[in-house]
């Protein structure tokens, strides 16, 4: 039977959500998963109970993590994850590459022709605003 947790039993599990979408400290329930599983989170900090998971590292249960963000600040040197050789973390800049800023800037160069041009922008999430309704209906 699916249950809000049958994602645990996978193997690799990538957590990518952001924090108002779920409670902080969600994932934290490692026991339920499959032994040797990997984490992956670029999602945000605060959505892995990093004691936890310190706890699933020493027992084995995960097998490595690589996290782009973390609970606690990257500044704190008593962080018991900076002591895994299995573990990997970035300070939240894991997608920041030379492709991943020109593809932001080739984008919002789009968007301001679209809008030059009276048409919407492309990644617009919030069509119902006014600006966004008279581009639609046309200047």
């Amino acid at each position: 039977m699916e249950t809000e947790y049958s994602f645990l039993k996978e193997l690799l599990i990538i957590v990518m959500v952001l924090i108002n979408i779920i409670k902080r400290r969600y994932l934290g329930e490692f026991s339920l998963m499959k032994e040797d599983v990997i984490l992956v989170n670029t999602g945000r900090g605060g959505i892995i109970a990093e004691d936890a998971l310190v706890e699933a590292l020493k027992s084995k249960k995960v097998y490595s993590a690589g996290m782009d963000v973390t609970e606690s600040s990257l500044k704190d040197k008593d962080n018991p994850l900076f002591k895994f050789d299995n573990v990997t973390i970035t300070p939240h800049v894991g997608a920041n590459t030379d492709v991943s800023y020109r593809d932001t800037l080739i984008g919002a160069a789009r968007n301001v022709v679209d809008v030059l041009n009276g048409k919407l922008p492309t990644n617009i999430l919030n069509p119902e605003v006014e600006i966004a309704k008279e581009l639609k209906q046309g200047f």
